[in-house]
């Protein structure tokens, strides 16, 4: 098994001896784990793990952003398989990036026990992430997966507001609307500033999301915190 070495383990286990911080992290909230998972080196990750570093360190805290998905969204198949093996748990973020890099990683990710279901710190699922996204594949797996439809994050939103309220919406976006529809996602719950997921698209000018949720039963009279309603007129929608 060929190790990359871009991370001199002899110097690194120098480091730990004369007792440098396994999990010191840099300005991008990342620790030496995360950076030896993203060069697949295998080498030094059995020796961090040994010397107590911590596999569940999020990057970016509350977003999944462990050492297994650096691995993982690097591609890196072997470094993934030897963190799972040493008990790194697959986190939301980790399957979503694992269904889009298929492959191995997706089949091995695949068979873990994580669900569909589970929330990040910040309240997130893999079917909000494919929501926002646009990735309408993925959002279909997760839902084939058995993915609720109405988890709400620590913001309230759920995964019908982020694909409708998409930001430049593209036709994935727009797939995905339709795919929550179909599989039941609640038309009428509201996030922490009362908006609903037509509240989302009107914002956001997405007409044809807007129309797909109307024509479901999204109340055009639904009052945000600011007691504003999502109007459609002349084939533009916006809030009112």
């Amino acid at each position: 098994m060929v190790i990359n070495r871009g991370i001199d383990e002899l110097l690194l286990l120098q480091l730990i001896e004369a007792g440098a911080l396994v999990d010191a992290v840099d300005d991008n909230g990342e620790a030496p784990l995360h950076a030896a998972a993203k060069k697949g080196q295998l080498g030094a990750i059995f020796l961090l793990i040994e010397n107590n570093a911590t596999m569940e360190l999020d990057a970016e805290e509350g977003t999944g952003q462990t050492p297994l998905c650096s691995a993982v969204e690097c591609g890196r198949v072997e470094a993934a398989q030897a963190l799972l093996q040493l008990g790194a748990k697959a986190n939301p973020r980790v399957l979503y990036l694992g269904h889009l890099q298929g492959g191995k990683l997706h089949r091995i990710l695949s068979s873990s026990t994580s669900s569909l279901s589970a929330q990040l710190g910040c309240g997130g699922t893999a079917l909000h992430m494919a929501a926002c996204d646009g990735e309408a594949a993925a959002a279909a797996w997760c839902l084939e997966g058995g993915a609720a439809t109405d988890v709400q994050d620590d913001q309230g939103a759920t995964p019908l507001m982020l694909a409708a309220g998409a930001d430049d919406a593209e036709e994935g976006h727009l797939v995905a609307v339709k795919l929550l529809v179909e599989h039941k996602a609640n038309l009428e719950l509201q996030d922490a500033r009362g908006d609903t997921a037509l509240h989302y698209a009107a914002k956001e000018q997405n007409a044809e999301a807007f129309e797909v949720l109307v024509r479901a039963g999204a109340n055009l009279e639904a009052e945000n915190g600011k007691g504003k309603t999502p109007k459609l007129k002349d084939g533009k929608c916006g809030i009112m």
